[in-house]
């Protein structure tokens, strides 16, 4: 979702095979060890890059979308990065919905059952959920987000998201230098975005 202006959240590897995994976990919440990097004199975007599966946003995006999403995600304190308060979005709302048969999957070598990577993402018939954001249960590495999230994006002005077509491999169109948004009005939007999430 992030595609911001350069910013990027560094952290140890090895801390998101433990959280973040569709888990709450304000209560004993510890905010892991973050270096900041890139942007130069930039402004701090709403949404920063961090990892695919702990969404960082500014205390703006945090209040314009917690209403929203509260049900599905916490919002989890992080240090803050040049003079700006951070929050990690914990999404713990699961479904099952992957398609593994249509699906690009990498599995284990030592576990077959055990998703490592999906290259592209296809969704069972009809059970994509009427929610604003979810994990799949078989792979809570990923957020999704539908379309009230990206209107509520739009709506409040939130800078530095984009929105990747999950059935799209994007490691191709990031190779090339190419934008992943396919969402007009979101943050940089390519010339030839499709209107539809």
């Amino acid at each position: 979702m992030p595609e911001g202006n350069g910013v990027v959240l560094r952290s140890p590897l090895q801390y998101f095979r433990e959280h973040f995994v569709g888990l709450p976990m304000k209560g004993a919440w510890q905010p892991p060890e973050i270096d900041a990097r890139g942007g130069g004199c930039k402004a701090i975007p709403d949404f920063l890059s961090w990892m695919l599966s702990a969404p960082v946003v500014s205390s703006k995006a945090r209040q314009a979308l917690e209403p929203l999403i509260a049900p599905h995600a916490e919002f989890l304190p992080l240090p803050q990065v040049r003079g700006s308060d951070l929050w990690a979005a914990n999404v713990i709302t699961l479904v099952d919905c992957l398609d593994e048969g249509r699906s690009r999957i990498l599995y284990s070598r030592d576990e077959p059952c055990r998703i490592v990577n999906v290259a592209t993402f296809a969704f069972k018939d009809d059970c994509v959920p009427d929610i604003p954001i979810f994990k799949l249960a078989s792979y809570p590495v990923d957020v999704f987000v539908t379309r009230s999230f990206v209107e509520q994006v739009r709506t409040a002005g939130l800078t530095g998201a984009a929105f990747a077509d999950p059935a799209v491999n994007p490691l191709p169109l990031i190779l090339k230098g190419q934008s992943l948004n396919v969402i007009r009005g979101a943050w940089p939007a390519p010339v030839d975005a499709d209107e539809d999430p």
